[in-house]
């Protein structure tokens, strides 16, 4: 599947040997120039109410945006654009901003970057995350099993206390 010219959000377009090499590595592989010398690399995965949601939210803050006059027309017209490609499936692989027009650096950025995403899950670090979320849980679930702070919260609840200001008696 190709991106038309209609959906894409400028008429400006990647060189198309960029363009083949690209779609050797992946064949959802887009990439779409969004202005403002900004190229998103785009790929097609399946639709899901998450990115749905996000597309809605980023249409709704490009209307508050163009309401307060902080978004142009083109922003408003470029944001209605992603928002419908994300509709469409796309995410975003990669991002670049560039003096000139594309060439195979991101074709090989890209590569390697597929290839770290499916081979290299760096399954320490995420272990690493997961355990200190544990940790935390379980330092939670010590503190709400201690039974002097139990003691400590039920007496605090039954008995109640009135702060009082100096200066402000008798003020109603």
């Amino acid at each position: 599947m190709s991106l038309a010219l209609a959906d894409l959000p400028t008429g400006r377009q990647a060189p198309p040997e960029i363009v083949r090499a690209l779609k050797e590595v992946d064949p959802t592989a887009e990439l779409v120039y969004m202005g403002d010398r900004r190229w998103d690399l785009l790929r097609l995965r399946p639709k899901n109410d998450a990115r749905a949601k996000v597309a809605f939210g980023m249409l709704m803050n490009a209307y508050r945006a163009c309401e307060k006059g902080r978004l142009a027309e083109a922003g408003w017209y470029r944001a209605l654009r992603f928002a419908r490609l994300l509709r469409q499936g796309y995410i975003v692989f990669g991002r670049y901003q560039l003096e000139r027009d594309p060439d195979a650096r991101i074709v090989h950025e890209f590569r390697r970057g597929l290839w770290e995403y499916t081979h290299d899950r760096n399954d320490q670090e995420i272990e690493y995350r997961w355990n200190a979320k544990e940790r935390e849980l379980e330092r939670k679930r010590a503190a709400f099993g201690d039974m002097d702070l139990a003691r400590e919260a039920t007496r605090a609840a039954r008995n109640r206390t009135n702060f009082t200001v100096n200066g402000l008696k008798g003020v109603a």
